[in-house]
């Protein structure tokens, strides 16, 4: 073999290397498992493909496989008495799925129950009894990590349900890349940025325009009530500070609160024209209410466009200027203004120029 050729198979040799470790390495799969334990007896299966068993709750046990979107984990747990429960944990592509009252639960076997190809569409959901570390079992689940987004579920009466059956579809993110923080219901999002600050930023299709909401945390005088950690959330956009942008919060696909560029608050509205303003369809009221009150009281506009002030126990209405007492209206509807009570033949009345006198003649 002469010079040229073994120079030519060494680079040949380098860049298969290096395509190995840039393309194979990249998208190699994280380590997947299944963490489980059960008050008391178990198998699993997956896909159809038996796993194992375990009958000591205090010791769970670690399957590892391959787990993929679709595949489907499939349970037989039965209770010799006391309080029932299992938990599982799925480790899938760096994710980590608990179980949770999303799995599928059935009391008896029904033909084909493991398998990918059976319809679970009639089960029942699981029930949840606490996350781990919840009495009766605490933290004594030895293999179980004390973060796991995992909750003990079981039938809706695991003291009387023996025997039961568990479905789960794995559902995972394949487009990690575009949504790196892919957050199940149990599970806990924990985001960190620099500088006590973290963004969350929304991009537009049309030229990368974006938007996002930045939250951040200032520290202060922990020992000074008023002045310890003060959480901001603030809307920002690629124009600046000073391009119109609001939060907006919905629910169930309608709009319910705004807070407008200009700092005003609209509930009912997305076009504040106040400091805060309340719309709504008919009878509109705020309810303003304590501790110490029943229904407390109510202000707002009437269907009829008339302005009520209700105060809707049995207690007074008080108008006060300069922190001092003006108008009373008792809650047996007599008036008092300025100390003067109108009572029987009493009257209170006001002059042209604004003075208030007691009468014991009808007021002209």
């Amino acid at each position: 073999m002469n010079k040229e050729n073994k120079v030519n198979k060494s680079t040949l040799v380098l860049l298969l290397f290096l395509f190995v470790c840039l393309t194979g390495f990249k998208n190699a799969k994280a380590s997947d498992n299944i963490t489980i334990a059960c008050d008391d007896v178990y198998e699993i299966w997956v896909n159809g493909n038996y796993l194992g068993g375990g009958n000591n709750w205090t010791n769970a046990q670690t399957f590892s496989l391959d787990l993929n979107s679709g595949d489907i984990v499939a349970i037989s747990a039965t209770d010799n008495g006391g309080a029932a429960g299992l938990i599982a944990e799925l480790n899938v592509n760096g994710d980590k799925i608990g179980s949770n009252s999303e799995w599928k639960i059935s009391y008896s076997a029904a033909s084909g129950w493991k398998n990918t190809g059976f319809d679970d569409g009639e089960w029942d959901n699981a029930t949840e009894y606490g996350s781990y570390g919840v009495n009766p079992w605490s933290l004594n689940v030895s293999g179980m990590t004390s973060d796991t987004p995992a909750k003990w579920i079981w039938s809706s009466d695991n003291e009387s349900d023996n025997s039961i059956y568990l479905r789960y579809t794995i559902t995972i993110n394949d487009e990690s890349e575009e949504y790196p923080y892919n957050v199940r219901r149990g599970d806990d999002m924990k985001l960190q940025g620099s500088d006590n600050e973290t963004k969350i930023t929304q991009y537009q299709n049309d030229a990368n325009r974006w938007g996002r909401i930045e939250v951040s945390a200032e520290a202060g005088d922990y020992n000074t009530v008023g002045t310890g950690l003060t959480m901001k959330i603030e809307a920002r956009n690629e124009y600046g500070p000073t391009y119109p942008q609001r939060i907006l919060l919905k629910t169930a696909d309608q709009d319910r609160v705004v807070v407008a560029f200009d700092g005003n608050v609209g509930i009912g509205t997305t076009s504040p024209e106040d400091n805060l303003h309340l719309n709504g369809t008919g009878d509109t009221f705020f309810r303003i209410s304590n501790d110490q009150t029943i229904s407390g009281a109510a202000i707002g506009i009437q269907s009829n466009e008339d302005l009520l002030i209700n105060h809707m126990d049995n207690n007074n209405i008080i108008f006060a200027t300069d922190n001092a007492e003006r108008i009373k209206i008792l809650n047996n509807g007599e008036v008092v203004i300025n100390n003067l009570r109108g009572t029987g033949t009493r009257y209170v009345c006001v002059t042209g120029d604004g003075t208030i006198f007691a009468s014991s003649i009808p007021c002209n």
